[in-house]
């Protein structure tokens, strides 16, 4: 399943934690032991490719106005549970 774009750096890391406390098991089967290795590759060309990411620091964007959901609602739209307010003639 893919990770939705705003924690899909937060949720592989949890993963590849994970994989790296385990790096060492022998209790692997065929395709984990060949997955292993290319968790390991793809690592490797991560660190390579986008070490200058590491110097980089977070600057957020000027708020240019409220977000709208695919239904067109913003945050402000909402109430409790997620269900969307009934605006009606303005009211």
């Amino acid at each position: 399943m893919a990770n939705m774009s705003y924690c899909r750096f937060e949720n592989t890391l949890n993963d590849l934690r994970d994989c790296y406390n385990n790096m060492s098991s022998d209790d692997l089967n065929e395709k984990e032991f060949y997955k292993r290795k290319q968790i390991i590759e793809l690592c490797t060309d991560i660190a390579n490719e986008y070490r200058d990411l590491l110097e980089e620091e977070f600057v957020e964007e000027e708020d240019l106005g409220p977000e709208y959901d695919s239904a067109g609602f913003t945050e402000d739209d909402r109430i409790v549970d997620g269900q969307y307010r009934v605006i009606i003639n303005g009211k």
